[in-house]
């Protein structure tokens, strides 16, 4: 953990040997950014020269990690990327998915008190307690935690397809315990 924070904050390019889900047993060179602690895991978050791509790499799946003598130059682009991402499942910057929720009045306070996200907004609040609340993310994989977290408190007005996509992922589960 030393020689990430040590090199992040120095600009100092790493080799990282990663065993994880999707990258198995590889070394890679790689530029690091930031670590960000998310859905109960450490991540790494750095630029992969060769691959030309930003790369999230749970710190758990990293076996070793060796610091280069070479410095880098950090990109604003990318900086710019790691700021604005709501979460760590984002693809890039652009919301274009607007998602509406009913939050139950048993349930109102904790949206009122805390924004899940950095894009949500309270639309309405109605007499009952209830709330109506708006997202804008850029996939679904940035909020499905949120919303299967808060069921059945929590009701999805729209998109369809997002409804759809949390069926899936309930389902899925659902089979994995028969």
């Amino acid at each position: 953990l030393e020689t990430l924070e040590h090199s992040i904050k120095y600009n100092k390019e790493l080799m990282i040997h990663y065993h994880g889900r999707y990258l198995s047993n590889q070394i890679l060179r790689v530029q690091p950014y930031k670590l960000v602690f998310s859905v109960d895991n450490l991540y790494l978050i750095a630029f992969s020269p060769t691959e030309d791509k930003i790369r999230k790499f749970r710190f758990s799946n990293i076996e070793t990690v060796e610091e280069l003598p070479k410095n880098f130059y950090k990109n604003r682009d990318i900086e710019n990327y790691i700021t604005t991402s709501q979460t760590l499942f984002a693809n890039d910057t652009s919301l274009n998915i607007t998602i509406h929720l009913h939050v139950s009045a048993k349930r109102a306070k904790y949206f009122d008190y805390k924004k899940y996200l950095h894009s949500q907004k309270i639309l309405y609040k109605y007499d009952t307690g209830e709330i109506k609340v708006e997202y804008k993310v850029n996939n679904f994989n940035e909020i499905d935690n949120l919303i299967i977290k808060w069921l059945p408190e929590v009701k999805i007005l729209k998109p369809e397809d997002f409804k759809i996509h949390i069926q899936k992922r309930l389902t899925k589960k659902l089979v994995s315990l028969s």
